[in-house]
């Protein structure tokens, strides 16, 4: 889930309750069915799998299926296509100031204790991990504090676009915090906690027997209950077991805005509970991806990066006996200008045994034959879907914007008194008189999602920035305007030039979430810097990078998070912004440049993102998509093939049965190939750690 993350970053994180604010990902599990058996595998002759994605389901696949196979003295040949340059999906990273020493966590930021695939690949891994109750063996070189005591914003509140509803300090005591809550929200954070515990034990029994590995996520779900809670949105699930509105709107509905852009009126009871399992934040030094970079190198699977698969063909016997069949995987290598011509080179064509779809198949631009109908769910014995297509559902786009400065957030901003703290990390919530109700364009006066001060940065470039409007734009160390005329340009100068080549300039890197891009009026409302101070200011601001959301992004976009933080929350009041704060319209966004007007000393480094599928809204629904689609239409007769699902992981194979009917008697007409899919869990849950459940799920299925 979430992530956020993006992001992520080792920033320290005192976690309140166990239940209060934020989860990006939370553990999955996996449910149960009738198992079906791989068909004949002869040892001596490597059964052939594909795997379409490199992301948390695509790698996990390939990683589980390396382990399963070895248990079961099974020769396996693994090619894993990815359409992107990289492995991870929507966990990836960017360098802060170019500089491969400072990553910073763009998608999927963080992950729990309870997350078991992604905590137990990281040991075994040998990952540095910052945070949880998994330890590095080097933690004490981690800088674990880096903005603790030293002067830097701290705390956690949740602003309501007008006034912090609620906030509290990293330096109180935990035992001070809890009390606070209890005063505030009475019984309602001890019913939260008990629910989201609750909750959180039923679907861990989906990593267990009887219910894994499961082929129907929809009656595995029924069976654990969940679907009461799927069923529900989250402000109906709070409200039936005793939680006040107050405490859901304040508290758990900022958590489910920072993970998942939703408000509590929209998105279901399941999710909103994930959003607050939070236990054990924790995430990988250097980034996430690399779990899932170790998992593909773990399974010794053959990567293919920049390479997107268009066409997947069921072959199907000639006649009974020794006969094709399997799956023929067609792809082409990612180019631009002149590589696009080489259409001969760049073509290929592959024979699997098995093909794993670990990307949503809305997404994904894969003609399938036999085709696929958008027809009704054929529950005839089997559960599953007759060549039928997953179901396309909607996907939030999702704006980050990451940036140094060595300003401090700006307390007028916030309505706050000047020379008051503003928190570290800001969550939002609906506003008293917001009323988005179920509606996707659920902002609300806020007009963000979330701001955090993720940590501090060294700029050691800082010497190089232009300086020639730092007279206009100075400020002092309280990130109030320097007003001192006692010292000339030349003597600045002078002592800044000194400055730069004894020591790197101190700066904070902050996180935005939005909606919409942010625009440069509200970057100069927030630090506080004056337009007048912004006059004049030369176009030459430094490069910005920006990339596009790769095109076989794995499903768990952004879940992310405020990677680590702490969890606390104030009254205040705040004047809301007479500049606007976000562009209507992406017309005004400018990918190469977003903020050509502020100088680079204010605002040294940015970096632009857009996830286009983030991850889906999670409506309240009952059904979700399975395991693997049919291929070939083909008879009912009681087969234990469950249909395809939609979860957006996007795995797909095709597991040799070789009968249309489900008995494995191998009827020519009817036969049936299953291309196995992961992406149908992003509608139950949305998480790095259950895009993996789902990747071990198929994994499973193959080498039961």
């Amino acid at each position: 889930m979430a992530g956020s993350s993006s992001y992520s970053y080792p920033a320290k994180v005192a976690l309140m309750l166990n239940l209060l604010l934020f989860c990006l990902y939370a553990g999955t599990g996996v449910a149960h069915q009738d198992q079906q058996v791989l068909g004949d595998v002869r040892v001596d002759e490597p059964r052939r799998i594909a795997i379409i994605g490199a992301g948390s389901a695509g790698s996990s696949a390939a990683y589980y299926i390396s382990k399963y196979a070895s248990d079961a003295n099974i020769s396996t040949s693994i090619t894993v296509f990815e359409a992107a340059g990289r492995v991870g999906g929507r966990s990836t990273t960017v360098d802060v100031y170019s500089n491969s020493s400072e990553p910073v966590e763009l998608g999927a930021s963080i992950f729990v204790d309870v997350n078991r695939n992604l905590v137990a690949a990281a040991k075994e891994l040998g990952l540095r991990v910052s945070g949880g109750k998994v330890r590095s063996k080097n933690r004490e070189e981690e800088g674990d504090d880096d903005h603790a005591d030293d002067g830097s914003p701290d705390g956690l509140g949740v602003w309501d676009g007008e006034t912090f509803v609620y906030r509290q300090s990293d330096k109180s005591s935990y035992w001070w915090n809890i009390f606070r809550l209890l005063w505030k929200y009475g019984l309602s954070p001890v019913r939260t906690n008990s629910l989201m515990k609750s909750t959180v034990a039923a679907f861990l029994k989906m990593y267990e027997a009887p219910y894994f590995p499961f082929r129907s996520l929809s009656d595995t779900a029924h069976e654990l209950g969940l679907t009461r809670m799927t069923s529900s949105t989250g402000e109906q699930a709070l409200d039936s077991h005793g939680v006040a509105k107050l405490f859901a709107t304040d508290i758990v509905q900022a958590s489910t805005r920072v993970n998942y852009a939703q408000n509590l009126k929209l998105i279901h009871g399941l999710e909103t509970m994930v959003c607050m399992a939070a236990e054990g934040a924790m995430s990988v030094k250097g980034g996430n991806w690399q779990i899932f970079a170790g998992m593909i190198k773990s399974a010794d699977a053959a990567l293919r990066l920049n390479t997107s698969v268009y066409a997947i063909e069921r072959r199907r016997r000639a006649g009974h006996g020794h006969a094709a069949r399997g799956f023929t995987v067609r792809s082409r290598s990612n180019g631009s200008g002149d590589q696009v011509l080489k259409e001969a080179a760049d073509e290929h064509e592959d024979s699997f045994d098995a093909v794993i779809l670990a990307a949503p198949f809305q997404f994904a631009n894969i003609s399938v034959s036999p085709p696929l109908d958008s027809g009704d769910r054929d529950d005839g014995g089997g559960g599953g879907r007759k060549g039928k297509a997953p179901d396309a559902i909607p996907y939030v786009s999702q704006h980050v914007t990451l940036f140094a400065s060595p300003h401090k957030l700006s307390p007028s901003f916030f309505n706050l008194p000047a020379g008051s703290s503003v928190p570290r990390v800001v969550l939002t919530t609906l506003g008293k008189d917001d009323d988005a109700g179920s509606s996707q364009e659920g902002v609300g006066s806020a007009g963000f999602f979330s701001i955090s001060m993720l940590r501090v940065v060294r700029n050691y470039g800082w010497g190089d920035l232009d300086r020639s409007h730092d007279n206009s734009q100075s400020r002092d160390e309280d990130g109030h305007d320097d007003d001192d005329d006692d010292d000339d340009d030349d003597d600045k100068a002078t002592r800044r030039a000194q400055t730069d080549a004894s020591s790197p300039r101190r700066e904070y890197l902050y996180k935005i979430f939005s909606p919409e891009p942010v625009t440069e009026s509200f970057l100069r409302s927030l630090l506080g810097l004056t337009e007048q101070g912004m006059q004049g200011c030369p176009s030459s601001s430094p490069s910005v990078e920006h990339d596009q959301e790769p095109a076989a992004a794995h499903m768990r976009a952004l879940a992310d998070s405020l990677s680590n933080t702490t969890e606390t929350m104030a009254t205040g009041d705040k004047p809301r912004p007479t500049a606007p704060l976000l562009s209507s319209s992406s017309s005004s966004y400018k990918p190469s440049r977003p903020f050509p007007n502020i100088s680079p000393q204010d605002i040294s480094w940015v970096h632009t993102h857009i996830w286009p599928h983030a991850y889906p809204y999670l409506y309240p629904r009952v059904t979700f998509e399975d395991s693997a689609i049919v291929l070939g239409g083909g008879g009912h007769g009681g087969g234990d093939r469950d249909g395809g699902d939609g979860d957006g992981d996007g795995d797909g194979d095709g597991d040799g049965d070789g009968d249309g009917d489900g008995d494995g008697d191998g009827d020519d007409d009817d036969e049936a190939g299953l291309l196995y899919y992961t992406s149908g869990i992003e509608a139950f849950i949305s998480t790095m750690e259950t895009s993996s459940l789902m990747g071990m799920n198929v994994a499973r299925i193959l080498y039961f």
